[in-house]
């Protein structure tokens, strides 16, 4: 079985004739490897469906097709043709959105690893437009004004009423206007509005009494000529420090200090026999019990003391449940060993059980299940699933823990290099079905083919050929296969039931 991490460039095509309007429009994708190489002369085996109203809507259209890649590693072909017991002619496109969705299995059969859905942004029109042959009759005028005007005698505008609008102005007859001290106000009037007022002498008697009403423009430059007297008369300042505050006291403030040595600076430190109540002699280096070490040397100790007491089965990780974890040193990053098995978020809170698979492929909101809904059988091996939406909620796992992000994932993917998911998943045919391709799990991850919970059906799919794992700052999930060594991944709706990896802070 050769190895193959997907990568598709999806483009439709649609085709818009003169006469007959085909019941068909093209699509083409390009696949690749997990080395990136073209995938090419072999045939791969899809299914397309065509939703309604968003990309967890109900499929209006499905087929499934066998198409074979080209040597560019092309896939061509015409949606609407392939095997289906739908009736593609049928399709009502003005009755949108619609999105298509693809799966794809690089065996040539049925069991889908990477599954995409995107919007049609644009209808296909021309199977839109065909109906447009069947409109016939005129458009009949229901507007009784329309209807009334007398259409022989049109309206006639002259040019001097285009050039001045004020033939058509009506004069002003308001009395109440015309009465109003308004009614005079002229442009000069707007200049000096005092010319419309019978008398603007100030006549405030609080203004006219008070010290304001004698200031002129020699008070302004100085304020105190309306004080009786502005000699600071402070007890309190008069007797401190402040007081005597002179220009060159501003600039050694030491002036005013009985002692200023100073002792700031880290040569100072040591100048002074090094010693600050205690010892400073190390920093990156430190090799006795009193000196002083940087954050990054304390960093690596405590790395490996985790180290050593994770290789020694001394590091367990408890949830809030009581269920307990190991946990595994891959490069920098300490992971569980285990997929999250909680029913509660850290603070205690419990997360809703689904069991129902209508409610479940309508879900919103956080939630969690076990496979088949079953958790004597699939609680302590494999797990629970969990939706997106209880994922972002950042609490799902223990404190001191997180769901990883796509970018740590991304540093788990670059650390494992080639051959990455090999490395991954349990090796053997216990819980994965065979080939397994690949699977050595020298990281000590440990992955489990434990399958997923389908977003539009609400039902559980491929286990023992299929596992993924959620991110916490997007949709984005990696997946493992039995049939490639590689690390998938893609973006999926919050709805799709996955397991959990937590990640150390």
């Amino acid at each position: 079985m050769k190895k193959v991490l997907f990568t598709i460039l999806s483009v439709l095509l649609f085709n818009f004739l003169n006469a007959q309007v085909p019941e068909k429009f093209s699509y083409q994708a390009v696949i690749r490897d997990h080395n990136n190489e073209l995938l090419n002369g072999q045939v791969v085996g899809m299914q397309i469906s065509i939703l309604k109203g968003s990309i967890t809507g109900t499929a209006v259209y499905v087929e499934t097709q066998s198409p074979t890649t080209n040597s560019n590693g092309l896939i061509s072909i015409e949606i609407g043709t392939g095997v289906s017991s739908d009736d593609f002619s049928a399709m009502n496109w003005s009755d949108g959105p619609y999105f298509i969705k693809t799966e794809i299995d690089p065996a040539g059969g049925k069991n889908y690893s990477i599954i995409g859905t995107s919007q049609l942004i644009s209808v296909p029109f021309a199977l839109h437009a065909k109906t447009a042959e069947n409109i016939t009759g005129t458009i009949a005028e229901t507007d009784p004004n329309f209807t009334a005007w007398d259409k022989t005698s049109g309206i006639v505008i002259t040019e001097d009423q285009i050039s001045d609008l004020q033939a058509y102005v009506t004069s002003e007859t308001d009395p109440v206007y015309g009465s109003s001290v308004a009614g005079g106000i002229t442009a000069k009037d707007t200049t000096l509005w005092n010319n419309k007022l019978d008398n603007f002498t100030e006549t405030d008697p609080l203004f006219s009494a008070s010290v304001a009403a004698g200031i002129n423009n020699s008070d302004t430059s100085n304020w105190n000529n309306k004080l009786d007297s502005f000699t600071e008369v402070d007890p309190i300042f008069s007797t401190s420090v402040a007081s005597g505050i002179s220009n060159s006291d501003t600039a050694s403030w030491n002036n005013k200090l009985d002692s200023y040595t100073e002792t700031q600076t880290l040569s100072d430190v040591i100048s002074n026999d090094n010693t600050a109540n205690g010892q400073i002699k190390d920093l990156t280096d430190p090799t006795e019990a009193q000196d002083a070490a940087t954050k990054a040397y304390v960093d690596l100790a405590k790395a490996k003391i985790i180290d050593v007491l994770i290789s020694n089965g001394l590091f367990p990780v408890n949830d809030i449940d009581g269920n307990s974890y190991t946990a595994v040193v891959i490069g920098d990053q300490v992971w569980m060993a285990e997929n999250l098995r909680t029913t509660k978020y850290n603070d205690g809170t419990p997360i809703p059980l689904v069991t129902d698979n209508n409610e479940w492929k309508n879900l919103t909101t956080p939630a969690y299940c076990w496979y088949d809904n079953d958790e004597s059988t699939y609680k302590e091996n494999f797990g629970a699933f969990y939706t997106l939406y209880t994922v972002q909620t950042e609490k799902l796992c223990p404190q001191g823990w997180h769901v990883p992000t796509k970018e740590e994932w991304d540093v788990l993917k670059n650390y494992l290099g080639l051959d990455r998911g090999g490395k991954l998943k349990e090796a053997g045919t216990v819980t994965w079905d065979s080939p397994n391709t690949g699977a050595t799990n020298e990281s000590g991850f440990t992955a489990l083919g434990g399958g997923i919970r389908n977003c539009l059906s609400g039902q559980f799919e491929y286990k023992g050929t299929q596992t993924s794992f959620w991110s916490s700052n997007s949709s984005y999930f990696p997946t493992l296969s039995n049939s490639h060594s590689g690390l998938g991944g893609g973006y999926g709706v919050g709805n799709y039931g996955r397991y959990v990896r937590c990640l150390m802070d």
